[in-house]
């Protein structure tokens, strides 16, 4: 909500000067909210792209800061979407939505009898839920957090009213949906390298473009690229379509050849340093881009 106090102080101050009243709370409302780290957030989202708040009615404010919350979720926490018509929106973190949960007994040691199909992984900006307002019977996935999110959680109802006035939201959920169905063109030309360790090269060199990275450097000099986020094992066999002991010895094949790294030697934190210049060189090789033997192929799927 609109801090009271914040608003009283407008109105006092503005009744000392009553020929220029309306000019005079414009001004000052306009000042006190690019001052709000609230809506300095929502400018900065994807449902709000190209809707400034300050070009909004305050009672529009009013009810959006009334009606939106915060939400946070920590590191392999769930969102449950099954019986909410609310969507949501990454404002930092990341989540990965599986088509459903794994159940009792399919786990054998670390593969899978039946496992779950990975859908993607979502991250800052991105939706999630927004497939309903397309589809409004679309079956809602598993969603956990790989990392620590927070997330803008805003009630569907709220949406479609604000979307009467607003169309530009309809557009900027079809744009969300959009860049998602990009993402699925990305995994395929993943999916059309010849071998795992192909796989895993492209996919670390997909996953720094779109997460971005820090820089860091190791103790003997070299420089390094630390993506944002964590991965486990079996979601990039996931990801893959591979057994965990397939995407464990490609991870393992590019650590050997200098070009991954385990974060601080850190090896159940899921972070990883990437060589972002070997791991292309190593694409353009051709003995990198020779497809697995038959035999090794089966050995690599478990």
């Amino acid at each position: 909500m609109l801090r009271a106090a914040a608003r009283q102080d407008w109105s006092e101050k503005a009744m000392t000067l009553p020929t220029d009243f309306e000019r005079t709370l414009t001004l000052r409302l306009l000042d006190e909210l690019g001052k709000d780290n609230f809506f300095n957030m929502l400018r900065k989202t994807t449902l709000f792209r190209n809707l400034p708040p300050e070009q909004m009615p305050l009672t529009t404010l009013d009810e959006i800061s009334n009606s939106v919350k915060l939400i946070r979720l920590a590191k392999n926490d769930m969102l449950d979407l099954r019986k909410s018509r609310t969507l949501y929106e990454i404002i930092s973190g990341y989540v990965i939505i599986y088509d459903r949960a794994l159940q009792a007994g399919e786990l054998d040691g670390k593969n899978v009898l039946n496992p779950p199909a990975l859908l993607a992984w979502r991250v800052p900006g991105e939706m999630l839920g927004d497939f309903r307002f397309a589809i409004p019977d679309a079956i809602i996935d598993k969603i956990t957090a790989t990392d620590d999110c927070l997330l803008l959680e805003i009630p569907g109802d709220l949406v479609h009213r604000l979307a009467r006035s607003y169309p530009q939201i309809y557009l900027n959920i079809a744009y969300n949906l959009a860049s998602k169905a990009n993402k699925t063109r990305v995994r395929a030309q993943i999916l059309r390298q010849p071998n795992a360790n192909c796989m895993i090269a492209r996919l670390f060199l997909e996953l720094l473009e779109e997460r971005g990275y820090e820089p860091v450097t190791d103790e003997d000099g070299k420089e390094w690229k630390l993506v944002n986020g964590s991965f486990r094992i079996e979601d990039i066999a996931a990801f893959l379509g591979y057994e965990y002991r397939g995407a464990e010895s490609g991870v393992l094949a590019l650590i050997d050849e200098e070009l991954l790294a385990h974060h601080q030697n850190n090896n159940r934190s899921g972070r990883y340093i990437c060589d972002d210049a070997g791991l292309r060189e190593y694409l353009a090789q051709d003995k990198a881009k020779k497809p697995l033997k038959r035999g090794a192929r089966n050995d690599a799927r478990g």
